[in-house]
């Protein structure tokens, strides 16, 4: 499955049977849509996936998409700006819903990092192009939306960005940028939720006997199903995990042990949470 594109492209990888990427990803958006519950945005049928997700008075949610309107991957260092990331209608509504929002926080979802270099080849994915100078190419788009936010004083501003898989969080002020029309604002990188593997967690002591059993429970000779003795081994004759085997013995022993042990604190490390569940 390709990764990096555009509209207008066309794939040259033999795996693919269709290589006109328009043609896949109009397959892909309505896949998407039937799949996930989007309320309709908007009557003309275009599907699109901008919105605003107004949570009380705290917090607006401006969700973007930065695919359907993207353009070729270059070296993006275009002099003028074409609207190549967010589209001239989807900016025009970005700065409409943020102008008119009471929310004490905007909260800006996208799913491209802003300063990130994202390399596609020797062109680039994303929106920065890794030249340091002033804005080229689609840093022009950004740039102009940042310009904006100052001009009309709209503060509280966070942006929420994906597409790379770690967490990180950069800022970005003015005192420190070739182009400086824009007030100081946080990006806040997310990944994709993930899940370690946890070890299950044994009885608690209290629920045991010393042969780590429930109390009051009979041995696994003991137990029948219909009045029949559970059968104690399997095929080869071998000890069924969990009756009377030495694996089951040391997974008892392994339990009380860990049961008095007392549980360590939870920690987090850098950009993660407990257990590194992703919020």
């Amino acid at each position: 499955m390709t990764n990096n594109w555009y509209l207008g492209e066309v794939l040259d990888d033999p795996r693919y049977r269709v290589a006109d990427v328009d043609a896949l990803a109009a397959r892909g958006s309505r896949a998407f849509h039937e799949y996930v519950p989007i309320a309709p945005t908007r009557r003309d049928g275009a599907g699109r996936i901008y919105r605003r997700i107004p949570y009380g008075p705290l917090v607006d949610v401006f969700v973007l998409d930065m695919r359907s309107a993207k353009d070729p991957h270059t070296a993006n260092l275009e002099p003028t700006t074409d609207g190549g990331v967010l589209g001239r209608e989807q900016t025009a509504w970005l700065q409409r819903e943020l102008t008119r929002s009471r929310a004490t926080w905007k909260v800006i979802a996208a799913d491209l990092p802003i300063g990130l270099l994202v390399p596609d080849g020797a062109a680039w994915e994303g929106i920065a192009n890794g030249d340091d100078g002033r804005a080229l190419g689609r840093e022009l788009d950004m740039a102009r939306v940042l310009s904006f936010l100052k001009a009309e004083e709209i503060r509280n501003h966070v942006w929420l960005t994906a597409d790379v898989h770690y967490t990180a969080a950069h800022h970005y002020s003015p005192q420190r940028a070739a182009t400086t029309d824009f007030d100081p604002f946080w990006e806040v990188r997310l990944r994709a939720p993930q899940r370690r593997r946890v070890r299950p967690e044994p009885p608690r002591r209290h629920l045991q006997s010393r042969g780590g059993l429930p109390a009051g429970s009979a041995p696994p000779e003991r137990i029948t199903v219909g009045g029949q003795p559970v059968r104690r081994r399997g095929p080869g004759g071998r000890p069924h995990r969990g009756s009377d085997g030495a694996a089951a013995r040391r997974h008892r022993r392994r339990a009380v042990a860990d049961d008095a042990r007392p549980a360590p604190p939870l920690t987090a490390g850098p950009g993660c949470v407990p257990n590194d569940y992703t919020l």
